[in-house]
């Protein structure tokens, strides 16, 4: 008997940090896990064959299937859109606008400073696009994002509501002048919709993307 309790003891000093660690996205009304991956640490793993995608089953209860699938490297990108039963951050109507002047992070994420001259990050509603470190896209996203950013002197103006990613990021969809930034990643094949998120707004541009084998669907 005291050879299990001191197993049981050792479990759960063993577990605790493991539970300590794991991440959650903050939603202003409730919170939820992530049902993203990370696009430059699965990129990663693809490219050096560590890990073989999956797709999640359609047929499962809540789960949000891509509009297109298959093997390859088309089925790895759609591996990538979020999935999930739980809402996902940014998915509310906007309460809050953020205006300032912005500067690529990567892709993904703006670091913005609004006219008091405080600095918020904004994850980019929408949008999972490859980090500045994986190549060849991840650059090249973050060229076409700061190309967009300089046509509109820097100036950007984001609509969210307030939801935060386990970051601490705010999750918004911004516009670089009349431009909507992700609309146009996506279109351009720098990235792919965040489908859980967007709620299909991307959806035919991305069909696009893909039809013409632009940027990450070129399978360069």
């Amino acid at each position: 008997m005291r050879s299990v309790s001191l197993a049981v003891a050792i479990f759960a000093v063993w577990a605790m940090p493991i539970m300590a660690q794991t991440p959650t996205v903050k939603h202003s009304q409730t919170t939820v896990s992530p049902g993203t991956k990370d696009l430059g640490e699965e990129f990663t793993k693809w490219f050096r064959g560590d890990s073989t995608p999956t797709m999640k089953d359609a047929s499962t209860p809540n789960s949000a299937a891509p509009a297109s699938s298959g093997g390859g490297f088309t089925g790895f990108l759609n591996s990538l859109v979020p999935k999930g039963s739980d809402r996902p951050a940014g998915t509310g109507p906007a309460t809050m606008t953020v205006e300032g002047t912005a500067r690529a992070d990567d892709a993904n994420v703006l670091e913005i400073t609004k006219t008091d001259g405080s600095m918020v990050k904004v994850r980019q509603w929408g949008i999972e696009a490859p980090e500045t470190k994986q190549w060849p896209w991840g650059p090249r996203a973050r060229g076409e994002l700061d190309r967009l950013l300089n046509a509109s002197g820097g100036k950007v103006k984001c609509t969210s509501d307030g939801s935060t990613t386990r970051f601490g990021n705010l999750v918004a969809r911004c516009f670089a002048g009349d431009t909507d930034i992700s609309a146009t990643l996506i279109v351009g094949g720098y990235g792919v919709e965040w489908r859980e998120v967007s709620g299909g707004a991307y959806t035919q541009l991305e069909a696009t993307a893909q039809s013409q084998k632009r940027g990450v669907w070129s399978g360069q």
